[in-house]
C-alpha cells in the first residue's frame, strides 16, 4: 500500500513538472512570437514605397524576436519580488523589459538596430536616440487613468513607486470585494496584507504586458503622419505620449472567468506564472 502511495505521489509530482515545463515553453514562445510578429508586420506597414518590404520583414522579425527574449527574461526576473519578499529586483526586471520594447518598437518602425531606447518611469516616457543624441521626456496619457483609479481606491505608495518605476497605490480593502490587486494603465493597486509581494509581482507583470503592446503605436505611423496640424503633432512628439490601451482589447478577447477558471485567460496565466515561477492550474 505504501509503495502504491509513493508511486501515486511521484506520478502526480512528475505530471506537475511536465505541465510546468509546457507552460514555460508556452510563455517563452508567446513572448518571442509576439515580438517577432509585431515588429515584422510593423516594418511592412512602415516600409516606404520602392523599398523591399520582404527584406525589411525578415530583418525586423528576427530583431523583434530578440526583443521578445528580453521581454521574457524581464518578466522571469519578477518572481524574485515574491520569492525574496522584496522589491529590490523590480528595476532589473523593468530595465530588461524596456530594452526588449525598445528593440521591438525600433524594428517595427524600421529604425536602425540598437539606436533608439525608451523606458517608462512612473508617469513619464523617456526616449533617447544615439543617432541625434536627443533625450525626450513625455507624459504618459494612461497615467491620468492610473491616478484616477489609484487615488479612488487607495493612497500612493511612494516608496514602492520609486523601487518599481511604476505608480503604485495601496489599499486596506479588497478591490471590488474580491481582488487583492489591479492594474490600471501601467500603474498598479495592491491590497496591503501579508501576501502583498505576490500581488505586486502579479500586477507588475500586467504593467509590463501593457507596455509591450504599445508597439502597435508604430503601426499607426503612416496615418499619424498625415493627420492633424503641426501644433498637434508637436504636442504628441514632444510633450504627451499616447500609450493606447491595446492590451485591454486582447485581454477582453481572451475572456474573463470566475475564480475557479480564472487562469484560462492567458494574460492572467502569464502573470501568475511569472509571479510564482511555478505551475499554474488551469481548469
Amino acid at each position: 500500500m505504501r509503495i502504491r502511495l509513493k508511486l501515486f505521489y511521484t506520478a502526480l509530482f512528475m505530471s506537475h513538472i511536465c505541465y510546468g515545463q509546457h507552460q514555460e515553453r508556452q510563455v517563452l514562445l508567446y513572448n518571442i512570437g509576439l515580438g517577432g510578429l509585431t515588429s515584422g508586420i510593423g516594418s511592412i506597414i512602415n516600409t516606404p514605397k520602392g523599398q523591399n518590404w520582404k527584406k525589411n520583414f525578415v530583418r525586423s522579425f528576427w530583431q523583434g524576436c530578440a526583443g521578445g527574449v528580453l521581454h521574457y527574461t524581464g518578466k522571469k526576473t519578477v518572481f524574485l519580488i515574491n520569492k525574496n519578499q522584496s522589491l529590490s529586483m523590480a528595476w532589473a526586471a523593468k530595465l530588461q523589459h524596456a530594452a526588449g520594447s525598445s528593440i521591438t518598437e525600433s524594428a517595427a518602425a524600421n529604425r536602425p538596430f540598437l539606436q533608439n531606447w525608451n523606458i517608462n518611469v512612473g508617469p513619464v516616457r523617456i526616449d533617447y536616440s544615439f543617432g541625434n543624441r536627443k533625450l525626450n521626456l513625455r507624459f504618459l496619457a494612461s497615467s491620468v487613468y492610473t491616478c484616477i483609479a489609484g487615488f479612488s481606491l487607495g493612497t500612493l505608495d511612494a516608496k514602492s513607486s520609486l523601487m518599481t518605476g511604476v505608480l503604485v497605490f495601496k489599499t486596506d480593502k479588497l478591490i471590488s470585494g474580491d481582488y487583492a490587486g489591479g492594474t490600471y494603465g501601467t500603474g498598479i493597486v495592491y491590497y496591503n496584507d501579508s501576501g502583498k509581494f505576490h500581488t505586486i509581482a502579479h500586477e507588475y507583470i500586467h504593467s509590463l504586458q501593457y507596455s509591450e503592446y504599445v508597439t502597435f503605436n508604430t503601426w499607426l505611423n503612416p496615418l499619424t503622419s498625415k493627420v492633424g496640424s503641426n501644433k498637434l503633432k508637436n504636442v504628441f512628439q514632444n510633450h504627451i505620449y499616447l500609450d493606447l490601451p491595446y492590451l485591454n482589447l486582447f485581454y477582453w478577447l481572451e475572456g474573463q472567468y470566475s475564480y475557479y477558471y480564472y487562469y484560462r485567460n492567458f494574460y492572467e496565466l502569464e502573470a501568475e506564472r511569472f509571479a510564482t515561477n511555478s505551475y499554474v492550474p488551469v481548469h
